[in-house]
């Protein structure tokens, strides 16, 4: 016999176990079910980890707004839930140091406190909203792999038995595998970093959010340089290290950082076509939601969006930014 719930949750990473855990403390019979998307970065980033006027180049002034306060909200819940050591750095690498200035008066337009500061690593834009959180959502999964989402007058999810009244899918890339909407919407990006036996006062990150470190308890994670390589490791779906990337990411870390190497890690994370995140049911099917496409800044952003699905679930209303929802895509 299949199991039968309210809701099931397709993806067990943070987003997913996030989801869940909002929906059973509203007391609705939700279950959390297939892989984890990646391995998150503990680094919690407000806004985007891009400059703050460049944000309101894209989206304007006002909806730049509504996303850094979409994007505060994320971090006061996720500070609800899991300890964040509070305060970090956007450091000015280079040429982007000029751009210091015009970022701190938008972060003050958007409603956003920063201000410049000397820090070990140069001049940087120090945000207090900013934080490294320690991660630990326990949750139960049921185990299996999700190999088919389908809808009729209930959901069935195919491979793990489940038959639900609705479903959230925060898989990230591997939606795309499910369902073919998803195919022109979510990029699979591989990412990297370095596990240092060194320390860092604060967690950061540099070159339009293209370099980022963070201390853990294993060590300081040092990662991205995504440029190395001149697809921007777009569409790789192995987590296995790029020798380019790596060779990048030391040269970095010995420009900062005095202390052995213990690990390298590499992960693939989902991004989407327009860089904003995917929240809200699926165009004309209302009993399938997604909640994914948070990039390398999902402790920033996909709280709100948990809170926001949880809403619409519950009372058919919900505080989403409609330029976030899925229904963009109609």
């Amino acid at each position: 016999m299949p199991l039968r719930c309210d809701v099931a949750v397709v993806g067990s990473g943070f987003t997913g176990r996030f989801v869940h855990r909002l929906l059973q403390a509203e007391g609705v019979d939700a279950v959390l079910v297939g892989q984890a998307d990646d391995e998150l970065l503990p680094l919690l980033q407000v806004g985007t980890t891009e400059h703050p006027h460049r944000l309101e180049a894209a989206l304007g002034t006002e909806r730049a707004r509504t996303y850094v306060q979409f994007s505060q909200r994320a971090a006061q819940l996720l500070r609800q839930h899991v300890p964040v050591t509070d305060g970090g750095w956007r450091v000015g690498v280079r040429d982007e140091v000029d751009e210091l200035e015009a970022s701190v008066a938008a972060s003050e337009r958007l409603g956003m406190a920063s201000a410049l500061a000397q820090t070990p690593l140069g001049l940087a834009r120090a945000v207090p909203e900013d934080g490294v959180a320690t991660l630990d959502l326990q949750a139960q999964v049921l185990p299996g792999q999700v190999t088919g989402v389908l809808e009729e007058d209930d959901v069935v999810l195919e491979g793990v038995d489940v038959v639900c009244t609705a479903a959230v899918l925060c898989s990230g890339w591997r939606l795309s595998q499910l369902d073919g909407w998803f195919a022109d919407k979510l990029t699979p990006v591989r990412a990297q970093a370095l596990l240092l036996d060194a320390h860092a006062e604060r967690g950061g990150s540099g070159q339009h959010g293209h370099l980022y470190w963070a201390p853990t308890p294993e060590g300081l994670l040092v990662g991205g340089a995504r440029w190395a390589t001149p697809h921007l490791e777009s569409w790789e779906t192995e987590a296995v290290p790029n020798p380019r990337v790596s060779e990048r990411l030391r040269s970095w870390a010995r420009q900062h950082w005095q202390g052995a190497e213990l690990g390298e890690r590499a992960v693939v994370r989902t991004y989407t076509c327009d860089n904003l995140p995917l929240v809200g049911p699926l165009p004309g099917r209302c009993r399938l939601i997604a909640c994914t496409g948070f990039g390398e800044n999902t402790l920033a952003l996909a709280p709100a969006a948990a809170e926001a699905v949880v809403q619409g679930l519950l009372t058919g209303k919900t505080t989403l930014p409609p330029f976030l929802a899925a229904s963009r895509f109609v």
